[in-house]
């Protein structure tokens, strides 16, 4: 399953009066930066209107030129980082959070941003450390609450998480993140009725939830109820391209429900999207067998085969050695049943 990680993001105050007059932010910006055009706060802001807007290639330079003109302004550098989270430039964005710090040791903000981004580059022990500090500074900011029980989580402090988790609904009762990912820990903890429950109301919530959708499906599909797991993924990752996760397990979902050809562009698409997971190429050789695409299925065993090596996966060497034995002696019996790996566990 998939955790939610939360980014809070701030900017500078705008006069409502004037955004009246302007079709959009990002048109209020440009046309200050025209009359000011040494303008920091209006590059930061430019930025941020940007970034909003979904710019994000456009909001980069507005935030680095806020920097230029005005080098030690912390807001800048804390959004500028969320702007390279959304791209994905987790480690440049490190980098600029902790000069926010420096400059403001106790921007909260910055500090559960911090800790969110850490989390996601599995440094759970620094992201925890950030997100107490945040949580100190502003303890009535479910944002900050939320991303110290996440981190919590990502370390696998299940029963820690929770108490958080739980505070941060107290102070937001329709956090959809927090109360999917309480679900998740349920369910991890064997409360599988009472993680539904969550799910459910983490998508009353939020209906374009991806990861609720993802989550719900992964317990539906380890719990038998094949058509109701297949909605849910279906719903996932349509509403979240390139979604690793989901497409695989949309397509074991289809795999299980005799519907391999509708399996095969899910998880070959797992498969391109998490290249380096012999499991990806595994579930391929099984379903391209039933498809008697017997090259192509080959040639996804020895792949899973090569990665499994490298990563020490006996049992799944095991398997994966016998079917291409038992193929290269041209045997006629399909698949072994247990070649299939299960779904990985849980994890966030």
């Amino acid at each position: 399953m998939s955790a939610a990680i939360g980014l809070a993001v701030v900017w500078g105050a705008v006069d409502a009066r004037r955004l009246a007059i302007y079709d959009n932010e990002v048109g209020l910006w440009e046309d200050a930066l025209r009359y000011e055009p040494d303008n920091p706060k209006a590059y930061g802001n430019l930025g941020f209107a940007l970034y909003r807007a979904g710019r994000l290639a456009d909001a980069r330079p507005a935030f680095e030129k806020a920097l230029e003109l005005a080098p030690g302004a912390p807001r800048t550098h804390n959004n500028l980082a969320n702007a390279l989270v959304a791209t994905g430039q987790l480690s440049a964005a490190v980098e600029h959070f902790e000069e926010a710090l420096r400059v403001r040791p106790d921007y909260a903000e910055a500090h559960s941003n911090l800790g969110a981004t850490l989390v996601q580059l599995g440094r759970s022990d620094a992201a925890i450390e950030h997100c107490r500090e945040a949580v100190r500074l502003k303890p009535s900011s479910p944002q900050a609450v939320f991303n110290l029980g996440n981190a919590l989580l990502a370390s696998g402090r299940l029963q820690e998480a929770i108490p958080y988790l739980e505070h941060a609904l107290q102070l937001k009762p329709t956090y959809s993140e927090a109360l999917n990912n309480l679900g998740m820990v349920l369910v991890q903890l064997g409360r599988v009725d009472e993680g539904e429950a969550k799910f459910a109301q983490a998508l009353a919530a939020q209906p374009k939830n991806a990861e609720a959708h993802n989550n719900w499906g992964v317990v539906l599909f380890q719990t038998g109820r094949l058509g109701e797991a297949i909605d849910h993924l279906q719903q996932a990752v349509q509403l979240k391209p390139n979604y690793a996760e989901a497409e695989r397990t949309l397509g074991l979902a289809l795999v299980a429900s005799q519907r391999p050809q509708d399996a095969l562009p899910h998880l070959e698409e797992a498969a391109r999207l998490q290249p380096q997971l012999a499991d990806s190429w595994a579930n391929l050789a099984v379903v391209r067998r039933q498809l008697h695409q017997a090259p192509e299925a080959v040639a996804a065993a020895r792949q899973a085969l090569e990665l499994a090596r490298a990563q020490q996966n006996a049992p799944l060497i095991e398997q994966l050695e016998s079917w291409l034995a038992a193929n290269d002696r041209g045997a006629k019996d399909d698949t072994p049943a247990n070649a299939q790996p299960a779904l990985p566990p849980a994890t966030p």
